[in-house]
């Protein structure tokens, strides 16, 4: 991660904490950090006591949850604030606070304090070796001291409980600071931010994470008065522990687009699956264009190269339109030609582009037709184009799912009809428009 040019540790007007109670440093709002950490070393206890008394491995999984999820909360709230602006206004506070937190969390927080200040300066390589102080050597002492005496007393609790549940809030740690800096089909960012308010509510305003970033030494009550005051932040709808969905999806949507391309390479060499696959295309796509009264003049085929079964259904509901199609494997464009010569379609009213598709340079035809192995985000795509849009989707992404569902746009358009391809595909066609327009179904 590089760190931004306009980061800096000068806090605006906005960032200037208020009404100080001693012996708190910035704010009366920091007793709500001491209260959490009694909170989160109450759970720890807890999950320690709960694994000393069994016996069986439900029981240790339970602990060991419990020993994750506060060790993970705990260092990415409390902790996290506390290495950038201690609370207490008396040193000797601040030292002693960062001993109860390294007890409870396992982690000495001279460690954390130098692995994330390293984190805010870009992560630049390799990483400077920490400086052992004395409040550095107490800290690890006690942690070896805290950790050799559970061993020593409850052996099982210790190897069964504790040991997976720190690391798997080691784990969490990791990837929560992997989330909130990168999104899936993004560069790294220096921070993405998140307003939800319950989130925000119980993890202290950490989704205010390119403001954070922006403004490392502000206070944390201040930092939803910031946001107002940042340009370009990066912004994400999921709290970090959600974002690996996002993940998920993109995994899920390579797989799927793998397949689907594989099941059109069996069609091809199928002249009876051809005959039948035009053959229901063609209804359903005639069908949803008559619906909604829509005659286009250029139309652009994304990813149709393999199977190209669009051009053919088009060649007979759209005898006059101009087809591009566009796709990023020339070897499927060859494929397409040679289909096209076999089959007797006249090619002097369809373009191959050998690239992946791009809204700004293919989105001004009248319609664009999506497939349903489209490998990407539809609503990404699709957002600010001119024309229609015929997506091929799956049975149960009718009228009803638009907007739920990942494979959907959803981007400033409307369905203005649909219709069922073949239940044994379970696949039907759904024709949008962008909400501009007023062309209706039926009209």
């Amino acid at each position: 991660m590089q760190p931004s040019p306009a980061a800096s540790t000068t806090v605006p007007a906005a960032g200037a904490a208020r009404a100080r109670v001693w012996p708190l440093r910035d704010s009366a709002a920091d007793a709500w950090l001491v209260a959490a950490t009694v909170v989160q070393s109450a759970a720890v206890a807890c999950g320690l006591a709960l694994a000393a008394r069994t016996d069986a491995a439900s029981g240790y999984a339970v602990a060991a949850l419990l020993l994750a999820g506060f060790v993970w909360w705990g260092s990415n709230t409390v902790a996290h604030i506390h290495l950038h602006r201690p609370i207490f206004a008396v040193r000797a506070l601040n030292r002693a606070f960062s001993l109860w937190l390294t007890l409870f969390t396992g982690v000495p927080q001279s460690l954390w304090r130098h692995r994330h200040l390293w984190h805010h300066a870009g992560e630049p390589r390799p990483m400077p070796p920490l400086r052992l102080g004395r409040q550095a050597i107490a800290e690890f002492a006690l942690v070896v001291v805290a950790w050799g005496a559970l061993a020593a007393t409850e052996q099982s609790a210790f190897i069964f409980a504790w040991l997976p549940g720190f690391a798997l809030g080691m784990a969490l740690c990791q990837l929560q600071g992997w989330t909130e800096h990168t999104l899936p089909g993004q560069s790294v960012a220096e921070g993405i931010s998140h307003y939800g308010k319950l989130y925000n509510l119980f993890w202290f305003h950490d989704g205010h994470h390119a403001e954070h970033h922006r403004w490392p030494a502000a206070h944390w009550t201040t930092l939803s008065a910031l946001r107002s005051d940042l340009r370009g932040k990066v912004e994400c709808p999921l709290p970090p522990f959600a974002r690996p969905w996002l993940g998920a999806r993109v995994v899920a949507n390579r797989g799927i687009g793998a397949a689907l391309t594989w099941l059109e390479r069996v069609c091809l060499a199928s002249p009876g699956l051809q005959r039948y696959m035009v053959a229901v295309h063609t209804r359903a796509i005639r069908a949803v264009l008559r619906d909604a009264g829509l005659r286009p003049s250029t139309v652009t085929v994304v990813g149709g190269g393999l199977f190209p079964r669009t051009l053919a259904v088009l060649r007979d509901v759209a005898p006059d339109a101009e087809v591009t199609v566009v796709d990023a494997d020339d070897r499927h464009v060859e494929v397409a030609r040679t289909w096209l010569r076999t089959h007797g379609i006249d090619e002097r009213k369809v373009s191959f582009r050998i690239a992946w598709f791009d809204p700004t340079r293919d989105g001004d035809a009248d319609l664009v037709v999506l497939p349903l192995a489209l490998i990407g985000d539809a609503g990404a795509l699709t957002a600010g184009l001119r024309g229609h849009v015929l997506c091929h989707a799956w049975l149960w992404q009718g009228a009803a799912a638009a907007g739920r569902l990942p494979t959907m746009p959803t981007t400033a358009t409307r369905i203005v009809g649909t219709h069922i391809v073949a239940w044994r595909l379970l696949k039907r066609v759904n024709l949008l428009a962008p909400v501009r327009h007023t062309v209706a179904a039926g009209r």
